[in-house]
């Protein structure tokens, strides 16, 4: 009985040192660590594990020849799509049937002529609620009332990557069918909803069934969806309304017009004008004698001048001229003592991965940071990496901490921190107020994620890479900071610094829902 065994410990034996030998192997490759994003799904559905290190920040991805390997990190051993109802297919890696066995960390091995690359992807296989139709998981999208939206189906990845599917919605248990209230865009992947009202909000699911590798499988993502407020911005009229008024031939008449303007988050054009006979009153005052125009003339003309003067510098000493008035006026904020928050700002940056650009924000976000920041001016600062604890799971520091914050910055570069659910939902929310401070220039805002490229756009980032301009007789070249440059306190512009604290929460004095609050708000 003992000879048969023989053979067969010579056959398995090198298969087994192979897998061990290869995962050694890409202990040597550059470790891009634990990929942020990880993958949910629940038994008996399709997980899809994405490999991040084929992109063009890597190497050229056209012109260079790679492979892609697969590794459970559990034992060590190759995936090679052998297994079953496992499937190897370029950079992907597919559990077309999940079970809870699957649940762990896979780890990812690109190999090219000249470099080597790895990185792990975590898989959760949750449990469903027997109550509930939907995923444990959910994703935040956000829709307009009184309004046509859409709901877009995040399973754009599992879409591009198999021929044929088809994809169902539903509501909370409900199938949606196509009809006045709802209809379907591209392929199903967009479920639009007509005359969007607090009724529509809910949890939807939208289920993908597909052919891979001649199994049929079934994956689903569900969206919790919630109504913003629409802001109608319909004047009111005040008065006149609607008055009979007497006066007398030949004496003076005055009335004055007052229109509530509802401006909602925008800022409007208003003009009021008064209407005679179904004609509109000239403004023309050339009937009035000289006597009064030279002198109401040179009156408007200055106010205009003052104003003009008083907006310019406003709008070019606005940080200065705010925190002057935050300092010496501090009973017009309201204080942040009791409001829940224990930090007054969460620190985002991109993580170290190799290189010098990233490298040198850490360094900044570690050390410099909290040096002017927590010791010049005694605000609270959590930073990831510094203030977490060894073993917590990044998600659920994440997902917690920002609840406990005051306000967002996010230290951004040539190379963007890889995508974090919490921050996402925290940017789509608008519950956080968010400050983007930018490290180096980024010559291409398309390659940010499109949450910090829409912030980017609508309120702009604080850039440590530029020298302020100012008026100088000397023709100059303005001056812009690398990264070989030691982003320290004394490399980086004052200006910097009074646009950070410009951004940071309001040390106010005043008790909360004090009426002084109402007076300014900056």
């Amino acid at each position: 009985s003992t000879l048969p065994t023989i053979p067969l410990l010579f056959v398995l034996w090198p298969k087994a040192v192979s897998s061990v030998s290869g995962i050694e192997r890409g202990y040597l490759c550059e470790d891009h660590r634990v990929a942020f994003e990880r993958v949910f799904t629940v038994p008996q559905e399709a997980a899809l594990l994405t490999c991040h290190l084929v992109n063009k920040h890597l190497f050229d991805v056209v012109n260079t020849t790679y492979n892609v390997t697969w590794y459970d990190l559990r034992t060590g051993l190759q995936i090679t799509g052998e297994e079953d109802h496992t499937v190897v297919k370029g950079e992907s890696l597919w559990f077309l049937n999940s079970t809870v066995e699957h649940q762990g960390k896979y780890l990812c091995v690109v190999r090219t002529p000249e470099s080597c690359y790895k990185q792990a992807v975590v898989l959760k296989v949750s449990q469903p609620n027997p109550r509930e139709c939907g995923r444990p998981q959910t994703a935040l999208q956000l829709l307009k009332s009184s309004v046509n939206d859409n709901l877009v189906c995040p399973l754009n990845d599992y879409a591009a990557r198999v021929t044929s599917y088809s994809i169902q919605w539903y509501k909370g248990c409900e199938l949606l069918q196509e009809g006045p209230k709802f209809a379907f865009i591209g392929n199903k992947l967009t479920l639009l909803i007509r005359d969007v009202s607090h009724t529509d909000a809910g949890l939807y699911t939208c289920r993908m069934t597909f052919v891979l590798g001649g199994v049929i499988s079934e994956a689903a993502e569900t969206i919790e969806c919630m109504i913003s407020e629409a802001f109608e911005c319909k004047p009111d009229m005040i008065e006149p309304t609607n008055e009979d008024i007497k006066v007398t031939p030949g004496s003076r008449f005055m009335k004055r017009c007052r229109v509530f303007i509802p401006v909602g988050r925008a800022d409007h054009l208003v003009t009021a004008l008064w209407v005679f006979n179904d004609s509109f009153v000239s403004q023309d005052t050339s009937d009035l004698p000289d006597l009064w125009l030279l002198p109401t003339g040179l009156f408007l003309t200055a106010l205009a001048l003052l104003f003009t003067a008083a907006v310019f510098l406003y709008r070019v000493f606005q940080v200065e001229i705010t925190l002057a008035f935050r300092t010496h006026c501090p009973y017009f904020y309201e204080s942040t003592d009791g409001d829940g928050k224990l930090y007054d700002a969460y620190v985002a940056y991109p993580r170290f991965q190799g290189d010098s650009s990233s490298e040198a924000v850490e360094i900044f976000a570690l050390k410099t940071l909290p040096q002017v920041l927590e010791g010049n001016f005694g605000y609270r600062l959590f930073i990831l990496g510094r203030d977490s604890l060894p073993g917590q799971a990044v998600v659920d520091v994440v997902e917690e901490t920002l609840c406990l914050c005051r306000r967002l910055l996010l230290l951004t570069g040539v190379e963007w921190m890889e995508r974090q659910v919490g921050m996402h939902q925290a940017l789509l929310e608008g519950s956080l107020k968010v400050a983007l401070l930018e490290m180096e220039e980024v010559s291409d805002p398309s390659s940010l994620p499109e949450p910090v490229r829409l912030l980017r756009e609508r309120q702009g980032a604080v850039e440590a890479w530029q020298k302020r301009k100012r008026w100088s007789c000397q023709r100059g070249v303005e001056k812009k900071h690398t990264l070989e440059e030691p982003l320290t306190l004394y490399t980086l512009p004052t200006r910097f610094w009074r646009e950070v604290r410009y951004h940071m929460p309001v040390r106010g004095k005043a008790k909360p829902h004090s009426k002084r609050n109402v007076l300014l708000n900056v």
